[in-house]
């Protein structure tokens, strides 16, 4: 398969992860000094010394790049990058999509005045889910050493299109480290409401902009009528029965909890599909969602387990933990 004709879902799981620190005054220092800081807040994460450059200066351009050669196994590039000035892109998406999590944003991007881009790769060819996590978390831990500073003012992670407070992206690496997947920094949850004249709760259409990036799929409930923070904790807590308990899903499965109402049904979109999505995607099909997913999606896959026999997968939340400690250890 060529690069241009690869599927946007697998670009997601090739690319770089990438933040953007935005800073109140200019920033000098050495790559040397940061990865010593990280080492020394985030003990336990490895880099390698082979670098190419190692100034940082947010007023002269700025380029520095750790190969990514640790214990004699390749891991991801990490890439220190910036011209001098403000980080100037479209910010009015980023501001609506952060204003739940970040009601500052638009105060912080008004009031920087320089800023540096920092990227981490996971190891050419490895789209596994302890790879694109472990760089996700040495790209947030990077992150934190800086959002330390009092002049940092806000990271742009465009992966989730949000601008996150500083103090919540050092919160982040303080779960990440824990194997915890920091899901709201990482992904941004959205919720799309519509015009209804029928009895409450309003349905909401709530979904993830951001999971793509590690394992290649996003979460989708669609048109379900709960109230929006219910439908929220319900992805929210699938995001990260997929990244830490080792949970795969099956168009056609069910999701839920014993005795709890009737399972939600799971159905498998793909990329490109009638629905538009970008990505592939997994919707999640309440009972209070007002479509039927047969009707929307055709007949489901897979066949329903026989009278008597027990199919359900609880997951092991340890699994990720596991997976990160064998990747780190070398099994890649």
């Amino acid at each position: 398969m060529t690069q241009d004709s690869q599927r946007y879902s697998d670009k997601r799981l090739a690319d770089d992860f990438t933040i953007y620190v935005l800073f109140s005054e200019p920033l000098k220092g050495t790559v040397a000094e940061i990865l010593e800081a990280v080492a020394e807040d985030y003990p336990g994460i490895d880099w390698s010394s082979s670098q190419i450059g190692g100034e940082i200066d947010t007023q002269g351009v700025t380029l520095s790049t750790d190969l990514g050669i640790s214990k004699d196994e390749a891991r991801g590039r990490t890439t220190f990058m910036g011209m001098p000035g403000r980080c100037e892109l479209d910010w009015t998406p980023i501001f609506e999509m952060s204003r739940i999590v970040n009601p500052e944003a638009e105060q912080a991007v008004l009031r920087h005045t320089d800023h540096l881009s920092i990227s981490v790769g996971s190891p050419q060819g490895n789209t596994s889910v302890a790879a694109r996590f472990d760089a996700a978390r040495r790209l947030t831990c990077l992150g934190a050493v800086f959002a330390k500073l009092p002049i940092t003012l806000g990271v742009y992670f465009p992966s989730a299109d949000l601008l996150v407070k500083p103090e919540d992206w050092v919160s982040a690496a303080e779960t990440a480290m824990k194997g915890e997947v920091p899901v709201m920094q990482w992904m941004a949850l959205y919720v799309n409401q519509f015009q209804w004249d029928g009895p409450a709760p309003e349905p909401v259409t709530v979904g993830t902009i951001g999971l793509a990036a590690f394992n290649g799929h996003e979460l989708v409930m669609p048109q379900v009528q709960l109230p929006a923070g219910d439908a929220a904790h319900w992805i929210y807590m699938t995001v990260r029965m997929l990244l830490e308990a080792g949970h795969e899903f099956a168009d056609g499965n069910t999701l839920g909890v014993e005795g709890q109402g009737k399972p939600i049904r799971i159905r498998l979109v793909a990329e490109g599909a009638e629905t538009g999505g970008q990505t592939d995607q997994w919707f999640l099909f309440h009972e209070a969602s007002l479509l039927d997913d047969e009707k929307v999606l055709g007949p489901r896959g897979g066949r329903p387990p026989p009278p008597g026999v027990d199919n359900s997968i609880m997951g092991d939340w340890d699994d990720l933990k596991n997976k990160l400690y064998s990747f780190v250890a070398g099994g890649r």
